[in-house]
């Protein structure tokens, strides 16, 4: 429902800068090392990870990015495609 209300919302988001960007490069590599999707430094799914981070800490300033939710997304992109 909210996809059909903000069409581009994401797009927008992922690449807009939150002030996070440091804190949620820097954990990337930290979550879930040992899964093929997220092993490569820069790949597919770290940079998956790192754009529905980034975007979530522009869409909700006031929660903004906190080291947990990279496993919570993580598990999340690695079921869903």
């Amino acid at each position: 429902q909210r996809q059909l209300r903000f069409p581009g919302l994401f797009a927008k988001l992922k690449g807009f800068p939150s002030g996070a960007e440091k804190q949620i490069r820097r954990d990337l590599h930290r979550t879930f090392p040992e899964d093929p999707l997220f092993a490569e430094r820069g790949g597919p799914g770290q940079t998956s990870l790192f754009h529905v981070l980034n975007a979530h800490a522009n869409f909700d300033a006031r929660t903004g990015y906190m080291q947990g939710m990279a496993f919570v997304v993580g598990f999340l992109l690695r079921y869903v495609d």
